[in-house]
């Protein structure tokens, strides 16, 4: 049989489709063919630190790409994303700079600045990405992270008619596909296994030794990575990110369960596994883990995927010593941090107020119902709370993880861990309270949310700001 030679466009193709591991597999393949390729170097490095590697390595690779051709933008704004991400933001803005300098047309470039940098002022830059957006010679990819940029920009400016303008057009620009049926499937699907008090007859993996694993989950936005970033100061803990571990083990269990005949959604399935499997299946996270860790000690380690608050039936088969912690955070404020942020891929619901009222509500239906129907230890965390008073929380939080108590956590704007695109800049900065309360500021423009969580009526059930 002939070998067929992948090209970069079909790495590419993959990495824009969130297969980060077949990008990463097919990017080292036409390396080892060519290892000057730009754009297979670029691939490589981004996938393999997007699937949680060492961003030193991808920084180094794509240096490397940058002497290859120091004069292409896009392999600059490349690098700005690795360097914001591993907190040398300096640097970053630098290389962001760089790349527009180079091409003026580089929207990613200007929505990758605009993330990591407080505006003060209307100034050059934000003048130069009103000319782009008013040109009419982006594609609509490139418009969403013009408009995405500019709300931000405006945000910080205290513009906010002129930053909900944006918000609202980059949100009508980026929509894609969502399947609300089916969430609502599974929710009805999760509400009858545990009306049925199911999940605590199925089988689970045998009880194991070693770190303990622990997953902070919520609605994205709602400080899970805030929280890991605290726990990540704690010298027992290797913070792993967002990993894909459960979800790829979800996929392998449905792909199986679905060889068998049965037809099962993600909770019914989990009645069609055999103990082994689960087992089988927890020795791979960590066997993961550990090959990403090295050699270091830890006691704990965290998964800070928030979409694993759909996952916690299955987590409770894998690892029955797992703790939960679950996030808090005021739904309007919640929600508009979304509404602010373009999420690149997945997220569906996440660029329409109604969808997203909706996913909110379910979200919180969810954790309800795995509280009532589950043994796993779930600790709910208000981000209201821990951002105002940040000692007794992290104190609280340390001790649910099983934790002594470490000063460093108090300043977790101290770490250098790496984190994701949208936190880059917010995880350097202290804790503060300054995002509380921000949904008023906006009350006149999220009417369609309000409807879609229940009203207010609803929202003022829920966990509100704190006393000042």
């Amino acid at each position: 049989m002939q070998h067929v030679v992948p090209s970069v466009q079909e790495a590419w193709a993959r990495f824009n489709q969130g297969d980060l591991q077949a990008a990463a597999q097919l990017s080292r393949q036409l390396l080892a063919r060519n290892p000057n390729e730009v754009p297979a170097l670029i691939c490589a490095a981004v996938s393999e630190w997007e699937l949680g590697g060492d961003v030193g390595r991808a920084i180094t690779d794509v240096e490397r790409a940058i002497g290859l051709a120091p004069t292409q933008g896009w392999v600059w704004h490349n690098l700005g994303t690795l360097l914001a991400s591993a907190g040398r933001l300096e640097e970053a803005r630098a290389a962001y700079l760089k790349a527009i300098e180079l091409n003026p047309r580089d929207a990613q470039a200007f929505y990758g600045l605009s993330q990591n940098m407080r505006f003060t002022e209307e100034s050059a830059l934000v003048r130069q990405m009103l000319d782009l957006y008013a040109s009419g010679e982006l594609e609509k990819r490139q418009q969403e992270f013009i408009c995405f940029g500019l709300a931000k920009v405006y945000a910080d400016l205290g513009r906010d008619q002129r930053a909900m303008h944006f918000c609202i057009e980059g949100n009508w620009l980026a929509r894609r596909p969502y399947d609300a049926e089916a969430a609502r499937a599974n929710l009805a699907e999760l509400r009858a296994m545990a009306e049925a008090d199911a999940f605590r007859r199925l089988p689970a993996a045998k009880p194991r030794a070693g770190a303990r694993p622990v997953f902070v989950v919520g609605m994205p936005r709602s400080g899970t990575t805030l929280v890991e970033t605290i726990l990540s100061r704690h010298p027992e803990v290797f913070a792993g990110g967002e990993m894909k571990h459960i979800p790829d083990v979800e996929q392998a269990l449905a792909a199986w369960v679905g060889q068998q005949g049965v037809a099962a959604g993600p909770y019914e399935m989990l009645r069609h596994v055999p103990a082994p499997f689960f087992t089988r299946n927890a020795e791979a996270v960590m066997a993961r883990v550990r090959r990403v860790v090295g050699e270091t000690p830890f006691s704990v380690f965290t998964d800070k995927l928030p979409e694993n608050t759909q996952r916690l039936g299955l987590i409770s088969r894998l690892f029955p010593d797992a703790r939960i912690i679950s996030m808090q955070r005021h739904p309007l404020d919640c929600c508009l941090s979304i509404l602010f942020l373009h999420f690149q891929r997945g997220n569906g619901y996440a660029f329409q107020q109604t969808l997203l009222g909706e996913r909110y509500r379910q979200v919180a239906e969810t954790m309800a119902l795995w509280k009532q129907s589950l043994d796993l230890p779930i600790l709910d965390v208000s981000y209201e709370r821990l951002v105002s008073d940040p000692e007794p929380e992290i104190r609280r939080i340390l001790a649910f993880a099983g934790l002594d108590w470490h000063p460093d956590c108090l300043t977790p704007e101290q770490s250098r861990r790496t984190v994701g695109t949208a936190n880059q800049f917010q995880v350097r900065q202290p804790i503060n309270r300054s995002s509380i309360g921000r949904w008023r500021r906006y009350e006149e423009w999220l009417q369609p949310l309000i409807d879609a969580l229940g009203g207010m009526a609803w929202i003022e059930t829920q966990q509100g700001e704190p006393p000042a």
